[in-house]
């Protein structure tokens, strides 16, 4: 009976030690390595070591589940998921399982650090890829910008450098891009198109200004330098001869005044300010101002000498005046003129001044003979002593015409009686 006992607790023993070998393949299977608690491949190889810690079946659970984990980092290390890959191995490698086992997980380890610098070398050159097509479609992009802006630019400093600013962000991606250098070329023809454009218009300074423009933006190119080398002296030759034609013009005008002199203050004043217009076009040791000034300096002179000997003083101290504003270098001459006028003047103020008390004497004996006819005795004596005061004690109408005509009236008072 005793030993039907043993039996039957042996029996019962191996039925339970193979229900749990049982269930701890079935784990291992489920890859149920760690959890749940209780039914965890790893708790069920602890519950069969309290059981039977020299079962050789250990060995093999401990052996099934350190494959489990290399198949789990196999898996992992498939999904690219490197470090849960290692961290499998290193869960399978502390079991201390069989060599064959510890070898293929160390196996898998360095499988995982290839494969995994395979992966990123692959990830690396499919991003150099990704990255090489995405800066080449920007390279395409930021041509296809600069022809666009060059095309539309208002040739301003501000578009000028919007188009550099598209050359600098393409230096950036493709340093050696001929674009780089063509671009600048291609703006710089751009201005220079422009420049010669205006220039043949007659519009220099437009263009003069247009192509300092370009020279701001490309500073280096020797077209735009030689460009305003060439719109400078252009221009200056257009002003030269425009400057020309503007004397000839002048002189002409001048000469033309000269031949139909007026002498008004209005036609002076033109005269002198087309004058002054010339000297400031006119090279210093040009004579033909001199010359002219003198010519009409003797106009005044001449006109004056006119005026003066029709004894219109005023007007010709007024031409002697604009004459000298006119030829200050015939001051002489003007200042012999002055002194003949101011004599002339003087003289004809004399010989007036003479005349009109002549005059107002012959007024007072013909008024002093009218009063003597009317018999106004008293006035008539009266205003014949006033010319006594004025005419020479010799003189006849005071020594016989006057008492003779207050006499008669004496008479004809003297016969009414």
């Amino acid at each position: 009976a005793q030993q039907q006992q043993l039996s039957a607790a042996r029996d019962a023993y191996e039925a339970r030690l193979g229900k749990l070998f049982n269930s701890l393949a079935e784990a291992v299977a489920q890859k149920r390595l760690s959890l749940p608690a209780g039914k965890s491949a790893m708790d069920l190889l602890a519950e069969a070591r309290e059981l039977a810690p020299d079962d050789r079946r250990i060995d093999q659970g401990i052996a099934s589940i350190a494959r489990a984990y290399l198949d789990l980092s196999r898996q992992a290390r498939a999904n690219g998921e490197w470090q849960q890959a290692r961290d499998y191995v290193h869960k399978g490698l502390a079991l201390k399982s069989l060599d064959s086992v510890t070898d293929s997980l160390q196996a898998e380890l360095a499988e995982i650090s290839k494969t995994e610098e395979e992966s990123r070398m692959r990830l690396a050159k499919a991003e150099r890829e990704k990255l090489e097509r995405q800066r080449l479609t920007e390279i395409q992009a930021l041509r296809d910008a600069f022809a666009g802006q060059l095309e539309t630019m208002g040739l301003s400093l501000r578009d000028g450098k919007t188009l550099l600013e598209v050359l600098d962000r393409l230096a950036a991606l493709n340093p050696t891009d001929p674009l780089l250098e063509q671009g600048r070329v291609r703006i710089a023809d751009r201005f220079d198109t422009e420049g010669q454009r205006l220039s043949q218009q007659g519009e220099w300074k437009q263009a003069i200004a247009l192509v300092r423009t370009g020279i701001e933006v490309i500073p280096e190119s020797p077209l735009l330098s030689q460009r305003l080398q060439q719109l400078q002296q252009g221009y200056a030759t257009q002003l030269t001869a425009e400057r020309d034609q503007h004397v000839r013009e002048q002189k002409a005008q001048i000469e033309d005044m000269i031949a139909k002199p007026k002498f008004t203050q209005d036609w002076g004043d033109e005269l002198l300010g087309s004058i002054k217009n010339l000297e400031g076009l006119l090279p210093a040791e040009d004579s033909w101002l001199q010359k002219t000034r003198q010519r009409v300096g003797q106009l005044y002179l001449q006109q004056a000498a006119v005026e003066r000997t029709r004894q219109q003083f005023a007007e010709a101290g007024a031409l002697l005046q604009s004459g000298k504003r006119l030829a200050p270098q015939l001051g002489a001459e003007f200042t012999q003129e002055q002194r003949t006028l101011a004599a002339d003047e003087a003289a004809w103020e004399s010989a007036n001044r003479e005349k009109i008390r002549l005059a107002r004497l012959e007024g007072a004996k013909q008024s002093m003979l009218t009063q003597a006819k009317a018999n106004d005795i008293a006035t008539a004596q009266q205003t014949l002593n006033g010319l006594r005061k004025e005419l020479p004690a010799d003189d006849a109408f005071v020594q016989v015409t006057g008492p003779e005509a207050i006499g008669s009236a004496y008479l004809r008072l003297a016969e009414r009686r």
